[in-house]
């Protein structure tokens, strides 16, 4: 069922960043500037060509996190707007402090563990790392700010952390009860109402992300 455009307030699409080479190398992602896998550009180009279409007669804000992997997957669909996208780094991905650049092994073996009795959402598996709390808070800021602008469409791209913690944030849901998730090159659409209902019609969609048919 189309909803009206007379009843919506805020047009949301959230991609989750395209295949990156942490995803097959073994490494860590978080603050890590890895560029994307030949796959991934592929991805990044027909979620380009399948999204366009829906955005093309709107004025739709183009953000993108300040990572390497989220520029890369939004790219060619800045080009097909004529836009620059807006960068902004409170949607990267958690920050792991010294894990960045290694290994998933290594983060596996170094790691520090939750204490018992602890709060998890504000543990940190570093010294220097990020909480999901501190993220959560970060998030939820530039969600506030999104919610408040006098633009109404968006397009957002960002990571699998990020974007986990933006759902539950759009829900307001808590965080330490609700978590939704996605995968790598999938797309959403976040809906506010006039009346201030908050709907996801559709999550994760990885359809955008395969093979393009003009």
């Amino acid at each position: 069922m189309e909803l009206k455009e007379a009843f919506m307030a805020k047009t949301i699409y959230l991609i989750q960043h395209a295949e990156s080479e942490h995803h097959v190398n073994g490494m860590i992602g978080s603050w890590t500037d890895w560029p994307l896998t030949a796959h991934g550009r592929k991805q990044a180009e027909n979620i380009a060509k399948n999204l366009y279409p829906f955005i093309k007669e709107k004025d739709f804000t183009l953000i993108s996190s300040d990572l390497m992997r989220s520029i890369e997957t939004l790219a060619p669909l800045a080009e097909l707007l004529h836009q620059k996208p807006v960068i902004d780094p409170r949607i990267k991905e958690i920050g792991f402090g010294i894990a960045c650049g290694k290994s998933r092994e290594w983060f596996r073996n170094n790691a520090a563990k939750c204490p018992e009795n602890a709060d998890p959402e504000e543990h940190k598996s570093f010294p220097d790392a990020e909480s999901f709390g501190d993220l959560h808070r970060r998030v939820s800021a530039f969600l506030e700010d999104i919610l408040a602008s006098e633009k109404e469409n968006f397009v957002i791209c960002g990571h699998g952390a990020s974007l986990s913690r933006l759902y539950t944030a759009f829900l307001q849901l808590d965080p330490k009860k609700f978590e939704l998730s996605g995968k790598a090159a999938g797309v959403s659409l976040l809906l506010q109402m006039n009346n201030g209902k908050r709907l996801i019609q559709f999550c994760n969609d990885m359809s955008f992300s395969v093979m393009y048919n003009s």
